[in-house]
């Protein structure tokens, strides 16, 4: 019985350390999407995956782009119960998949510099546009 409650104590121990560890992480990201992306409009964009939120910020050729709130729901539910933060994680060709489609519906001629997971299933793109197309988005 003592070896059984021993075993108990460690689980709890670990799932404490766990989650200190990702609201501790979780933090800064959730400080640098509130910094960044506090009052960009949200438009939608819809793949054969799902339907994307994308918070576009034109004049720094970035974006921050996340699932429906659906699909982020079950993302941190499946991060939690496996005490991965990312386990969850949509990938991300999909979330480029996304972003790229996106800027093809708003009529720019960009390309997909490089993306980044912020906080799950947040993920920041870095973008280029044709110069003639930067003025058109003023």
């Amino acid at each position: 019985m003592t070896a059984i409650l021993e075993r108990f104590t460690m689980f709890i121990k670990a799932i404490a350390y766990a989650s200190a560890a990702i609201i501790m992480g979780g933090c800064a990201s959730v400080s640098y999407i509130v910094d960044n992306y506090s009052g960009v409009p949200i438009q939608e964009v819809e793949t054969s995956y799902d339907t994307f939120r994308v918070f576009d910020k034109p004049a720094e050729n970035r974006m921050m782009i996340t699932t429906s709130i659906a699909s982020a729901s079950g993302q941190g539910i499946v991060g939690g119960l496996m005490l991965n933060p990312a386990g969850g994680a949509t990938p991300l060709p999909i979330f480029r998949e996304a972003v790229e489609k996106y800027l093809a519906q708003s009529g720019r001629a960009c390309q997909v510099k490089d993306g980044a997971l912020i906080a799950v299933p947040q993920w920041e793109f870095r973008y280029t546009c044709e110069p003639e197309k930067v003025a058109m988005r003023q």
